[in-house]
């Protein structure tokens, strides 16, 4: 008996003491996220210049003044930021906490261009000579040289897997992303818009992308509705602004899609797929608008959970 309270007492002090510094981990990383998140040092001689400094949405403006009402959309919760010197060169580590994955990926799209390298790394990254952007689970990060107008790629590659391994969260990219990968979209090309959509109040939030159908290109877009009911409302708030703008529209599928001419992006096709509200625009030919389409529409009706 006196060895089975024993052994009860043993488990619980581990549990205790297990508990204790789980909390303490939690506490460490609320108050001092740079020993979380930042190493010591970057490999090649590389050290983090003290201290290092974080903002919130009260004081972002501080450290990125013109820039900061872009990143709040996308739900930003923090940045932190590092300085690393090897002596004679500088590299700036910006680590900002968004949102969602999807907000990271979001904000990560904004400043991510389509002839950078891309970058296996996190979820995404791509590099240029200057800087290197990736981002990973609620995470976008990005490494900037400074006093000089370039660092070899290796540098920044190293930095970069420091800090990656230190983020929490896996690599995979939100699952939304699927819904516009179809086999004619142009890779890199996504963006996740948190509000407006095309700059449509009704479109409230999506993701658009480049594709090429028949050698042209266009833009494809689908609209995140929390539901099949909203999908109608957007739709129907679609229709009602082509009427009141001086577009053109056919109804087809009973009144489920609608073909035709937007004032501000030309030849579309938009309607109803599962839940959400999808559409093609800036197509040059309701033809070449129609085809697309039906390609974002198998695709979406083809993937799982998307038709509830």
């Amino acid at each position: 008996m006196v060895a089975k309270d024993s052994y009860v007492i043993r488990c619980s002090f581990v549990c205790l003491v297990t508990a204790a510094f789980c909390l303490c981990a939690s506490f460490a990383f609320a108050e001092q996220p740079e020993r979380v998140l930042l190493p010591a040092a970057c490999p090649d001689g590389w050290k983090l210049e003290p201290p290092a400094s974080t903002y919130s949405k009260d004081n972002l403006f501080d450290y990125i003044n013109g820039e900061a009402e872009l990143y709040f959309p996308f739900g930003f919760r923090q940045l932190l930021t590092g300085r690393y010197s090897d002596g004679r060169r500088e590299l700036v580590v910006d680590v900002y906490e968004m949102g969602s994955p999807l907000d990271a990926f979001g904000i990560y799209a904004n400043y991510r261009r389509r002839d950078d390298a891309p970058i296996p790394i996190g979820a995404g990254g791509s590099l240029s000579s200057s800087q290197m952007l990736f981002f990973k689970e609620r995470f976008y990060i990005r490494l900037q040289a400074s006093g000089a107008s370039e660092l070899p790629e290796e540098t920044f590659k190293r930095c970069a897997d420091q800090v990656a391994n230190r983020l929490p969260g896996s690599n995979v990219q939100p699952s939304e992303l699927a819904l516009v990968q179809t086999a004619v979209h142009v890779p890199r090309s996504e963006r996740y818009i948190p509000q407006s959509l095309l700059g449509y109040s009704f479109f409230r939030r999506g993701l658009i992308s480049d594709a090429t159908v028949n050698n042209a290109e266009m833009q494809m877009f689908v609209v995140l509705d929390a539901s099949r009911a909203d999908a109608e409302r957007t739709l129907q708030s679609y229709k009602d602004y082509l009427k009141q703008s001086g577009g053109t529209f056919t109804l087809l599928r009973n009144g489920e899609m609608v073909s035709g001419e937007d004032p501000l992006y030309g030849d579309i096709a938009a309607g109803l797929s599962g839940r959400y509200t999808i559409g093609v625009i800036r197509a040059k030919s309701r033809e070449n608008a129609l085809k697309l389409y039906e390609i974002l529409d198998k695709h979406i009706r083809g993937m799982k959970d998307q038709s509830n």
